[in-house]
């Protein structure tokens, strides 16, 4: 591909969903309704030394409700540890953040030098976020609960696509 074409698909991800939306004005806490959140940052475990990566993509139901799939790994020696969530949010407007509960479930799988665990586990917590037009940055405090119960804390910035 070469980078002009790289170049107008970016200007069109960045730009162009904007551009299509502009009757409706972006709220610093709240999401536009029908719209996806893709999120990506750091991950830091209680029972893990090193930090690890964490991605999101969350469907906004609707302006404080959204939901979806979370996505974490991290490098431990000679193994890895990969987590899925699939968590709800809903969010409560304060004057210059969001606020929200974190509730849902997270499946592990331990890849470690001499063996392989998985599990299941609930997952709950608090996050905050700020929007700033179409970006934002959150962060987040959870707890994994059932089989294991490890502190999480979460770290990243967010981007939001309108349809």
């Amino acid at each position: 591909m070469n980078k002009k074409l790289l170049f107008i698909l970016a200007w069109i991800f960045l730009f162009g969903t904007e551009i299509c939306a502009q009757d409706h004005e972006d709220h610093h806490t709240f999401f536009r309704e029908n719209s996806v959140t893709i999120s990506a940052g750091a991950t830091s475990n209680s029972e893990i030394n090193p930090l690890g990566l964490n991605s999101r993509f969350y469907y906004n139901v609707s302006e404080n409700i959204c939901f979806g799939p979370e996505l974490s790994w991290f490098s431990v020696g000679e193994g890895n540890i990969f987590e899925s969530n699939f968590v709800l949010h809903y969010i409560f407007e304060t004057p210059l953040l969001g606020i929200y509960p974190v509730v849902g479930s997270n499946y592990t799988k331990e890849n470690l030098e001499t063996e392989t665990h998985d599990n299941w586990n609930l997952v709950f917590g608090v996050g905050i976020h700020r929007n700033f037009g179409n970006f934002g940055g959150f962060a987040e405090y959870t707890q994994k609960r059932f089989a294991h119960f490890e502190n999480i804390f979460n770290l990243g910035l967010m981007y939001t696509i309108h349809y």
